[in-house]
């Protein structure tokens, strides 16, 4: 059985929370992670400066500070379909 793991590969973090994500397979977009959403385990990206402070761990998306101890991953392939299936190449966590 062959599985077609989707990773992030590049990242670029942009004005107004916005992030330019390049995948493995040449695939480009842009991902918005609203202030709105960032509640419950995602509370600390509300701040800009946690927000902005992204990389990539094997191929997904991580936010991490051990002062403030806490980890936050999101998986890629969401937002990859939501990126591929948008005809602005756009994918609004909203």
């Amino acid at each position: 059985m062959f599985w077609n793991i989707i990773k992030v590969s590049k990242i670029f973090p942009k004005e107004k929370r916005l992030l330019k994500l390049t995948f493995e397979d040449g695939l480009q977009g842009t991902y918005t992670l609203p202030k709105n959403v960032c509640t419950g385990v995602f509370t600390p990206l509300v701040s800009d400066d946690n927000f902005y402070n992204v990389c990539i761990k094997y191929g997904v998306l991580v936010w991490e500070n051990k002062q403030q101890n806490y980890y936050l991953d999101v998986a890629p392939e969401p937002i990859y379909f939501g990126i591929k299936n948008s005809p602005n190449n756009h994918f609004d966590a909203d």
